[in-house]
């Protein structure tokens, strides 16, 4: 039985401890709005726990900002998309290039970006897909094209398919979202970082998934496949997936080896950059990324497989 809405806000207020950069931040919120939201956090507020009796629990598995992402799902059932970072107003590039803000060298300035041979999204830019409304808009002359020169084979085919069509039951994506700033963000700029944006439903995936919170977790993926079907890959982007995955394959998630089968936050990711590896094989970053070896290989080389 859902929870009404007057027994919600007159429930007694529980604050949470939140990690903020080096210190931690208090959020106060109304005790039966988080403890609605998984049998954790039912015992962690009104159960027989010390921190049930003093009205205050330390929260060390999610920051600041992801926890306010949290704190909102649980009252309007949506979370708050992060705004996308601009390269050109964060830095200014000199010619040998710089490191961004996740540590990765991001390359000589570019005031006019060379040109490619294709002009093709991952998915086309302009097209529409079933359930979403993709509108990625005109670029101008001086923006970079989306290195996209995927042949249209059969085999391609089976894999665009396989990534497009991941569902996530448990969660359906609302038709008008509660704010402009809940819905799905997509990029029409090579400088638009979205990073960020990637890691902010991938972490609340993970926070998700860790106190089986279902439909928060459905949602996060929801939301991370929606933004993937609506990311153009300009080469200068591609590190936003290589972090993205890095992410997804790091110690936070389970591994197959715990779990008997690949997390779907992982087979998310991996099914995007094989389907995608034509653009992001030639990146640097995805060398890297190679290179640092563990379960992310194995799984690239497994559904590589099906294009041969």
């Amino acid at each position: 039985m859902a929870l009404a809405f007057i027994d919600l806000i007159t429930s007694t207020q529980f604050t949470f401890m939140v990690r903020n950069g080096k210190e931690k931040k208090a959020v106060v919120v109304h005790s039966k709005a988080i403890a609605a939201t998984c049998s954790y956090m039912k015992t962690l507020i009104q159960g027989n726990m010390i921190e049930a009796q003093s009205g205050c629990a330390n929260i060390d598995d999610l920051d600041y900002d992801g926890f306010i992402r949290f704190c909102e799902y649980a009252y309007r059932g949506d979370y708050t998309v992060p705004a996308e970072n601009c390269i050109s107003a964060m830095f200014k590039f000199g010619t040998g290039g710089t490191r961004s803000a996740f540590g990765g060298f991001s390359g000589p300035s570019l005031k006019t970006p060379p040109k490619v041979k294709s002009d093709m999204s991952p998915f086309g830019i302009g097209t529409t897909r079933s359930g979403f409304d993709v509108t990625w808009g005109t670029p101008t002359e001086t923006i970079t094209k989306p290195s996209c020169e995927l042949e249209r084979s059969a085999t391609n085919e089976q894999l665009r398919k396989r990534f497009e069509n991941h569902i996530y039951p448990g969660y359906d994506l609302p038709l008008k979202s509660l704010s402009n700033r809940c819905r799905i963000k997509a990029n029409t700029h090579p400088d638009q970082d979205f990073t960020g944006i990637l890691l902010a439903h991938a972490h609340l995936y993970d926070f998700a998934q860790r106190h089986m919170i279902t439909q928060l977790e459905a949602l996060t993926l929801t939301k991370l496949h929606a933004t993937l079907l609506r990311f153009t890959l300009y080469e200068q982007r591609i590190s936003d997936i290589v972090e993205l995955a890095r992410y997804a394959y790091g110690e936070d998630i389970p591994s197959k080896e715990m779990t008997g089968t690949i997390d779907k936050l992982r087979g998310l990711v991996v099914d995007y950059i094989v389907y995608n590896i034509n653009v992001i094989g030639r990146s640097s970053h995805f060398c890297e990324l190679l290179q640092e070896g563990g379960e992310f290989v194995a799984d690239f080389w497994d559904i590589m497989r099906l294009r041969y």
